[in-house]
């Protein structure tokens, strides 16, 4: 786990989708502290010692979410094979689901978001299931969708490993409500304010969120 305190606040925001922290395995993550771009070097513990390096802009591929920023534009292939992209559903509200079948409490959601999506799928939400099971599990995984009446649409693990990576999404099931003007609604921080998107609270977000 790595942090970088980029507002100078004296703390560190671990947040799952604050950019001052990263779950990182074999890899630099750059961090961004106002218009310097920085990742850690070496960690010297014995010394207390932390050394940084230097980035470019460049270097930069975080993507920044918060709650009335626009979810940036991106491909994905969905279990049939076929192309669609996130800006087709402008318009719309919609949940993406970051989950797996692998992961008991993203199947402990699948029936609220089977309810919220049949309730108010024809006033205009939708979901987008960003799928993480393995690609032997996909079969399996969309006969079990089918049988159990989640007809959602869902991408594939490979094409949106981009995207996952960008958002520094480590932890599942991860969700992000975005209006119709493509703007985020939540990032489900309910210690922050955020409307809720777990469980029962999900329907009573989706009802707000579709009369603004």
């Amino acid at each position: 786990t790595l942090g970088v305190d980029s507002n100078g606040d004296g703390a560190i925001d671990s947040d799952r989708f604050s950019a001052e922290s990263a779950t990182a395995n074999a890899e630099v993550v750059v961090f961004r502290v106002g218009t310097t771009f920085v990742s850690t070097k070496k960690a010297d513990v014995a010394k207390n010692l932390i050394v940084m390096r230097s980035h470019q802009a460049a270097d930069y591929k975080r993507v920044e979410l918060a709650v009335g920023t626009v979810m940036p534009d991106f491909e994905f292939t969905d279990f049939d094979g076929k192309k669609h992209r996130f800006s087709e559903y402008r318009g719309k509200v919609v949940l993406l689901d970051f989950w797996g079948m692998w992961c008991p409490p993203c199947r402990a959601e699948l029936p609220h978001l089977k309810a919220a999506y049949s309730k108010f799928h024809p006033r205009g939400f939708e979901i987008v299931g960003m799928n993480t099971d393995e690609i032997d599990a996909v079969p399996q995984v969309k006969k079990t969708l089918r049988d159990n009446g989640m007809d959602w649409v869902q991408a594939k693990r490979e094409s949106i490993e981009h995207v996952i990576r960008a958002l520094r999404i480590s932890s599942f099931p991860t969700t992000v409500l975005v209006g119709a003007d493509g703007r985020v609604l939540s990032l489900n921080n309910t210690l922050k304010g955020q409307p809720g998107l777990r469980g029962q609270e999900l329907v009573e977000t989706i009802e707000g969120a579709l009369e603004q």
